[in-house]
């Protein structure tokens, strides 16, 4: 670990691309062979980090895909030009691969400025004017429009963009007087705490610290993938080792009659880990959605479909059969008991926020913001005039008589 956001550094194998015709040195990684009698059985989590920061977003509803850009991770197609990256390709007038880099800068916290440079990098005859409107037009459109202030709903929120919902949680997430990360509540450091960061700092390091609520969520995913995938060996006798793992992908190294079954395992692996996400976030996990969104490659596999045939309709048993008999491993009692997890902490309270984020007329929000005011008056002044009219208790004759007779035995 070496960076804020918890990734891993490496110079060589972590740094280098995939093969590309016009980059000389990136065939490297296809050039890695298995010892004969083995196969090297990869995955590759599609859009991983895309599908965390979206699944953020959805965890205001507790509903998966309920926001405009959960939808489009979870629906988006892109033969249908509906996903992310082509949406923001036909905003900007440029490809699709380039549209990936505007997409992950935007989401990892990177502003309008940056979006500009890399419009002038992609076409260089393009003029400063014409990046910066056209820069403009896709943050208006993504992440929508800023308050400035706190005088709606007692915060400064995003809203009419198809991403605000997503924006409003991170920054809520990364402002809060704790950060933790959904998943596995992993810190971020103190140099970038509320609490240690000067008071007239700027945007307060706002960029870092959104990336690291979603990086450092990346590497939470990893982690489990990683002891999921390590469980289902251990419990199915899968004979097959980790090799390597580059932020969102991971190899292992397998004999070649188990290849298959280790293939399997980590889609079972994968659908844990999303279903364990979505779960911390307070929201449910549609399996239609789970098998396509790892990519398992033993050279030959890359589909769930062709796994399930080749592992007698998903079975991890080297039989082929169902039965978990004498399959349980011997696991440690954890030292501190289980304690359940609040799933409802990202939930919001208040529906008419919810409402003023997809809105674009701030009349129609400092409406709702005035709606929310009006009855938080109203249960303060219940609460008020509940604590007037709670019964005084009436102090017995008797007992009075005694505590004055006791007083005056102490003065004589």
């Amino acid at each position: 670990m070496g960076t804020v956001t918890r990734r891993a550094i490496e110079k060589t194998w972590l740094t280098a691309s995939n093969a590309k015709a016009n980059r000389i040195g990136s065939e490297l990684k296809t050039l890695v062979r298995a010892p004969e009698g083995y196969a090297i059985v990869g995955a590759d989590v599609d859009s991983e980090e895309l599908w965390i920061a979206s699944v953020i977003g959805d965890a205001q509803f507790g509903i998966h895909g309920a926001t405009a850009i959960g939808w489009m991770t979870l629906e988006g197609t892109k033969a249908a030009g509906t996903d992310l990256h082509s949406k923001t390709a036909s905003i900007l007038g440029i490809s699709r691969n380039q549209a990936k880099v505007f997409n992950y800068s935007r989401i990892y916290g990177a502003g309008i400025n940056h979006a500009v440079l890399l419009l002038l990098q992609h076409s260089a005859s393009m003029k400063q004017d014409t990046a910066k409107a056209l820069a403009q037009n896709l943050y208006a459109s993504t992440k929508g429009k800023s308050t400035y202030s706190t005088s709606m709903f007692g915060r400064k929120f995003w809203y009419g963009g198809t991403e605000s919902y997503l924006f409003n949680k991170l920054e809520q997430i990364a402002t809060s007087d704790n950060p933790r990360t959904p998943a596995l509540g992993c810190g971020v450091t103190s140099a970038l705490s509320k609490k240690y960061l000067p008071k007239n700092s700027g945007e307060d390091y706002m960029t870092s610290r959104i990336n690291w609520v979603v990086q450092s969520s990346g590497v939470d995913y990893l982690h489990m993938l990683i002891v999921a995938i390590d469980y289902l060996i251990q419990t199915y006798g899968i004979k097959a080792r980790y090799l390597i793992s580059i932020h969102d992908e991971v190899r292992y190294l397998a004999e070649e009659g188990d290849k298959y079954r280790l293939a399997l395992a980590l889609q079972i692996a994968n659908l844990w880990t999303r279903s364990m996400f979505a779960y911390k976030l307070g929201g449910g996990y549609d399996l239609r959605h789970a098998f396509p969104a790892i990519s398992a490659s033993t050279r030959r596999i890359t589909d769930i479909h062709q796994i399930l045939e080749k592992t007698s309709g998903g079975s991890l048993h080297p039989d082929g059969t169902t039965s978990r008999v004498g399959c349980e491993p011997e696991l440690k009692t954890p030292p501190k008991p289980y304690a359940a997890p609040d799933v409802l902490a990202h939930r919001e309270a208040y529906e008419e926020f919810l409402e003023a984020q997809s809105l674009k007329d701030t009349y129609d929000i400092r409406t709702l913001a005035q709606v929310v005011r009006s009855r938080e008056r109203e249960r303060e002044a219940e609460l008020e005039a509940h604590a007037n009219t709670r019964p005084k208790l009436a102090i017995p004759k008797a007992s009075a008589r005694q505590a004055q007779e006791s007083l005056l035995g102490w003065i004589a």
